[in-house]
C-alpha cells in the first residue's frame, strides 16, 4: 500500500513539473514577445493610459503566471 500511495505522490510531482515548465516555457515566452512587441510599438508612437494599462496586465500575467508555476514545483526541492 506505501508503495502505491508513494507512486502516486510520484506521478503527481511529475505532472505538477510538467505544467510548471509549460506554464513557464510556453506562456512565459509568448508573454515576453508580446511586451517587446508592445514596447517597439510604443517606441514608434505616443504612449496613452490604455497603452500603460495593457503593459500593466501583461506585466501581472507574467507575474501571476511564474507564482502558479513556483507552486507547482515538487515539493522537495
Amino acid at each position: 500500500r506505501e508503495g502505491l500511495i508513494r507512486e502516486l505522490l510520484e506521478a503527481q510531482e511529475v505532472e505538477r513539473s510538467r505544467i510548471a515548465a509549460d506554464l513557464h516555457d510556453r506562456l512565459g515566452q509568448s508573454l515576453t514577445a508580446l511586451k517587446l512587441a508592445f514596447h517597439s510599438h510604443e517606441h514608434s508612437t505616443p504612449s496613452d493610459a490604455r497603452a500603460v494599462a495593457i503593459l500593466g496586465l501583461l506585466e501581472e500575467t507574467e507575474l501571476e503566471i511564474d507564482r502558479v508555476t513556483v507552486s507547482l514545483r515538487p515539493y522537495l526541492l
